[in-house]
């Protein structure tokens, strides 16, 4: 009976509808297919034209040795032992490392021990797991970004602390969960929220 009034009222639907009395799935499927492959053709020319971009901030071999900041690179890469320590590197260096590598993977704690707080900020600085990061850890990262993006799980476990030393605080893991950069931005009126589909 339900079967026999769906289709009776699909009928009505698609006779009402110029849209639909219109409708031809092959010729849906055969646009479908070229959005795929222009799609996928975009993502490699996006791909390409990322990688020309990058190559072509890099000064040429001439230009590198007129450049002072090239010349510390090249005299701590000849050297059997190295004598500065990455954070000096990177303070001797302020940009040449952007343009030799825009994008650092890095732990909010190693941003903090690795990079000179007075560079130049990024932009922008990104946080993957956020519920799973204090906002006292995040701080040195945030503070090395004009952007900050912050992105994570409502319904993650809650942050493990294991390692952290005991304050005698035991409530479940709430207090640790509303200490997370995530959470902060979460609730802050300040910092807009954008859902992301899975």
């Amino acid at each position: 009976m339900e079967a026999n009034y769906a289709r009776w009222w699909i009928d009505l639907a698609v006779d009402a509808s110029p849209k639909l009395r219109s409708f031809v799935a092959a010729r849906h499927e055969t646009r479908i297919e070229r959005f795929r492959i222009l799609d996928a053709r975009m993502l490699g020319l996006s791909s390409r034209l990322a990688q020309a971009r990058i190559a072509s901030a890099i000064p040429n071999p001439v230009n590198r040795q007129a450049d002072p900041e090239y010349a510390v690179l090249t005299r701590e890469l000849a050297k059997r032992q190295r004598d500065l320590s990455i954070r000096q590197l990177a303070a001797r260096m302020p940009k040449a490392p952007r343009r030799l590598t825009p994008c650092l993977m890095m732990s909010p704690l190693s941003v903090a021990q690795y990079l000179p707080a007075e560079a130049e900020p990024f932009d922008p600085v990104t946080f993957d797991e956020a519920s799973q990061i204090t906002t006292w850890n995040a701080g040195g990262a945030v503070g090395r970004g004009r952007q900050v993006i912050v992105v994570g799980d409502p319904g993650p476990l809650l942050p493990t602390s294991f390692f952290e030393r005991r304050s005698g605080e035991e409530d479940g893991g709430r207090s640790r969960w509303r200490r997370m950069i995530w959470t902060r931005c979460l609730t802050s009126a300040s910092a807009p929220a954008s859902p992301l589909l899975s």
